[in-house]
């Protein structure tokens, strides 16, 4: 059995951890490595769910904070040719599907729209290990 004691810096209690499992015991030897996301906050500076809440939330990502996404683009595209593109809450754009997430709008208002709307492209580099996604709304 393993114990380990720690310290919780939020109340600054110690709490003791306890686990009835070791390696020897399996007959295995475990090498742990940094994990991913550690190695996009050492790289970037930027936590994986930070880098998805502003990729998801954000229409606008200022130049300070690009260099956590390997492509970022806005184009204009009319609201019926955007509707035949689409394809089962996707599209392909160069080679890349993109999931589509409306933003400050739905898809019933899209669909009965015929003005422009404005996509967002963006992309996280792949270390981040997300899906690309296409904000979409109504200019």
């Amino acid at each position: 059995m393993n114990t380990d004691t720690d310290t919780d810096t939020d109340s600054n209690t110690k709490v003791q951890l306890t686990s009835s499992y070791s390696p020897e015991s399996r007959g295995a030897t475990y090498n742990y490595s940094h994990l991913p996301a550690a190695n996009v906050i050492s790289k970037y500076g930027v936590s994986k769910s930070t880098a998805l809440f502003m990729l998801n939330r954000h229409w606008y990502i200022a130049p300070d904070w690009r260099d956590i996404l390997a492509n970022y683009y806005i184009l204009r595209w009319q609201a019926p040719y955007f509707l035949s593109s689409m394809m089962e809450g996707t599209i392909k754009r160069d080679g890349i599907t993109y999931q589509v997430i409306y933003h400050n709008c739905d898809s019933v208002m899209v669909a009965r729209t015929q003005y422009t709307l404005l996509l967002s492209f963006r992309a996280l580099q792949s270390e981040y290990g997300a899906q690309p996604v296409v904000l979409v709304t109504i200019s």
